[in-house]
């Protein structure tokens, strides 16, 4: 588990990373609150619940980024333990809160919001989520380009200070 540093003093980000085909698990919390993106493998869950318990955290929503197993495995797990909602592209089987393109995910009484990003890259319902107050953009597995980035910026005004993978190590954004 990584602790990362955010410009928002009220949101916390942990990342889980995945082992061996397991996918990165990121939390942001403000207070008592999470959201998690991603669920990882199961062995990954078990580490993200852990942490929920002994930090006496409530986990409201689960966002996928895209349904790939190594993504998704561990979903069921917390889903069943947290009562989380699922969110996920309206392309995607999984979801009890589906999103579109331009969509924007309130969460934790609007401390965090998300803005989905349709890329249907890498897999049919892969998104990208912008978290507005702190400028993270998770990327799932679609590394984006130089171009993808000055697009997101000059159509949603998304200026991301810190990408963060599905895979391997988070990386603050160059200016």
């Amino acid at each position: 588990m990584d602790l990362l540093k955010l410009e928002s003093e009220r949101i916390s980000l942990v990342c889980f990373p995945g082992r061996l085909f397991a996918s990165n698990v990121y939390l942001m919390a403000v207070d008592d609150r999470a959201v998690a993106v991603d669920g990882g493998m199961p062995w990954t869950a078990n580490r993200v619940l852990d942490f929920l318990n002994k930090n006496r955290l409530r986990l409201e929503y689960i966002l996928l980024t895209h349904s790939h197993f190594d993504h998704v495995m561990g979903v069921k797990r917390l889903k069943e333990r947290t009562e989380a909602k699922i969110v996920a592209h309206t392309r995607s089987r999984w979801g009890d809160v589906k999103v579109d393109d331009g969509d924007v995910v309130k969460a934790i009484d609007s401390e965090l919001r998300f803005l989905v990003e349709y890329t249907g890259e890498h897999k049919i319902d892969h998104v990208w989520y912008y978290e507005i107050n702190s400028k993270a953009l998770f990327i799932g597995d679609h590394l984006p380009t130089m171009k993808a980035l000055s697009d997101l910026r000059q159509r949603r005004g998304a200026e991301p200070k810190i990408l963060l993978p599905g895979h391997g190590r988070p990386t603050p954004r160059a200016r």
